[in-house]
């Protein structure tokens, strides 16, 4: 539609620190006035500010499981051992795949079952440049 890949370019800020505890920390953006995508389940990349490429699987949008209303984006390093809770430095998401909708689950099981879907398949997505790049 755009006819090129949506960019996010945002300042990583505390969030609630779920996903740390279920084992799945996330990055939360703040994204200022910037438009974000629709609500969602995405596959793509993320650059830090050392210029490093990651693997991202990003979720956009409300967190219906826990009832939350104000719309986020959260963004999962995949394969990443460092710290994401360091705040204040900036992250570029470029979003390459639309994987699925947000859903409710009924409880923390299903919703992790469903995240580890969603980790393999932006792996299986989602190429990285090979370091020479």
């Amino acid at each position: 539609m755009l006819g090129r890949r949506y960019v996010l370019t945002g300042t990583v800020v505390s969030g609630d620190r779920r996903g740390r505890e279920l084992g799945i920390p996330t990055a939360n953006l703040d994204h200022g006035e910037l438009l974000l995508p629709a609500d969602g389940i995405y596959a793509g990349t993320a650059n830090d500010p050392e210029g490093r490429v990651h693997r991202a699987a990003i979720s956009v949008g409300t967190k219906p499981t826990f009832e939350e209303t104000p719309r986020v984006c959260e963004v999962h390093l995949v394969d990443h051992a460092g710290p994401v809770d360091e705040y204040g430095w900036s992250l570029a998401v470029e979003f390459q795949h639309r994987l699925r909708e947000q859903i409710a689950y009924d409880g923390i099981e299903p919703l992790l079952e469903q995240l580890k879907h969603d980790l393999d398949e932006t792996r299986r997505r989602v190429e990285l440049p090979s370091r020479g790049e």
